[in-house]
């Protein structure tokens, strides 16, 4: 099994942990997550699985959080 690492964002109240080669953001308050992993076939990240939420902010903050990090790892372009 993979090792937990735990980073810390400013960007709100979001947490965002890599674990592997998957980016799980979470916001603990209202329980969301959202993991996102980066296939080896794709530039981009995939949403893997995320809670039902309607709250398409929210949506969008994880998926600007997950890059961020997918970026500074080098998963991805910058």
């Amino acid at each position: 099994m993979g090792q937990w690492l735990s980073f810390s964002v400013k960007a709100g109240d979001l947490r965002v942990e890599v674990r592997d080669a998957e980016i799980i953001i979470r916001q603990p308050v209202i329980g969301f997550c959202a993991i996102y992993s980066k296939p080896a076939d794709r530039t981009q990240l995939k949403l893997k699985y995320w809670t039902e939420t309607e709250d398409h902010e929210l949506l969008a903050r994880a998926w600007r959080a997950a890059s961020t990090k997918a970026r500074e790892l080098g998963w991805i372009a910058k």
